[in-house]
């Protein structure tokens, strides 16, 4: 049978020249295979004739095997359509949080509390939300810091709508009344605090330095190594002199609590800085011998036989025998060597001269009479 119209399938149970079994059951073996694979979704027509051609070969012995005969396309043809599968959003396995950390990164861009709180709501548990929980924390403590500024930029706007005349007046007030905070002798920090206080009300300075008055500026190095010295950062006398020795100190405090104040003065920046750590920052550094013990060093003790060794761990020590040197006494000299010679060569003879004695060399003899003053050995 030739197709008359393209895209055409004819499908035979058995190829022309052969006969076409009808089986021992309800259907033949190519209509059993055939209800088994065209009715499977999405399966393409030429591979469910090919599935039932097989198991027409297995049921047959090899015996029948069907023929397929026409032309089709490249698409799948498939008698019953595939079902529509919704295919999930993939979530990228190695970053199992991409959700939360997307939703943290908007909170991020807004910043305000009460984005932060609805964060938090939404994601309770995790390592984002501790983040989250610190960023608010964060946000209520810069909020007395914009209000004192926007209270500063307030009195600044009052201050220029001060007529002249009364701009000169609260000058006046104000160095009488450093004048007499002065002659009072009050230079403690406090103190001064207070009565800028009262002078920033009268006429606040135009210039950042002037809210330092000279009794504070001068005692700010004082201080500042007194709280260094509380956190470990200090080890020297407080003289409240600002050299080497304080500058190095306020450079380990960079370096340990992470701050970056200039070192080569003493500022209130830092004063304060210092003073909110309440526990060491400096780690303590003991002396060769000694080891760290809370906020002080004692000695190491090592039990008999040990010492402390470079790395300040107990070593074993090894006893050197004492080098005996040899006695500069003619007497022990002479001694000694008649000592020596007491021990008898394999000849059994014996050579005394000035120097000493000592036994006759290997392959050597002593004769029977004297050559001139001395007694000359006879080798070989």
């Amino acid at each position: 049978m030739e197709p008359t119209s393209p895209n055409t399938l004819i499908a035979f149970a058995a190829k022309a020249g052969s006969t076409a079994s009808d089986g021992d059951g309800k259907n033949s073996p190519f209509t059993a295979a055939l209800v088994k694979h065209l009715p499977k979704p999405g399966l393409d027509l030429r591979r469910a004739f090919g599935f039932a051609r097989d198991d027409v070969l297995k049921a047959t012995n090899n015996r029948q095997e069907p023929y397929v005969y026409g032309s089709l396309g490249g698409d799948d043809v498939a008698l019953v359509p595939a079902p529509t599968v919704v295919t999930p959003p993939v979530t990228s396995a190695s970053d199992p949080d991409l959700a939360i950390r997307r939703a943290y990164e908007f909170a991020e861009r807004v910043g305000t509390r009460a984005v932060w709180d609805s964060f938090i709501k939404n994601y309770p548990f995790g390592f984002y939300t501790d983040l989250a929980r610190a960023q608010r924390d964060k946000v209520g403590a810069d909020m007395p810091s914009v209000a004192l500024a926007e209270k500063s930029k307030a009195s600044a706007d009052e201050q220029k709508r001060l007529a002249p005349e009364e701009v000169k007046t609260a000058e006046a007030e104000r160095a009488r009344i450093a004048s007499q905070a002065k002659s009072e002798g009050d230079t403690t920090i406090v103190a001064d605090k207070a009565k800028l206080g009262q002078l920033a009300a009268l006429a606040p300075p135009q210039q950042p330095g002037d809210a330092i008055s000279k009794s504070s500026a001068t005692d700010i190095p004082r201080l500042l190594l007194a709280e260094l010295l509380r956190v470990g950062c200090h080890t020297s006398a407080i003289d409240g002199i600002w050299n080497t020795a304080a500058q190095r100190s306020l450079g380990l405090f960079n370096k340990n609590a992470g701050t970056k104040f200039d070192v080569k003065a003493a500022s209130f920046d830092a004063l304060d800085a210092v003073r909110s750590k309440t526990e060491r920052i400096c780690p303590l550094i003991c002396e060769h011998g000694y080891k760290a013990d809370g906020e002080s060093c004692t000695k190491i003790n090592c039990r008999a036989g040990y010492g402390v060794g470079d790395d300040n761990t107990c070593e074993k020590v090894e006893t050197k025998k004492p080098n005996r040197k040899p006695s500069s006494n003619p007497k022990s000299q002479r001694a000694a060597s008649e000592s020596a010679a007491a021990k008898p060569a394999e000849s059994g003879q014996i050579l005394c001269n000035q120097g000493g004695c000592r036994p006759v060399k290997r392959g050597c003899r002593l004769p029977n009479y004297i050559y001139g003053n001395s007694v000359r050995e006879i080798c070989n």
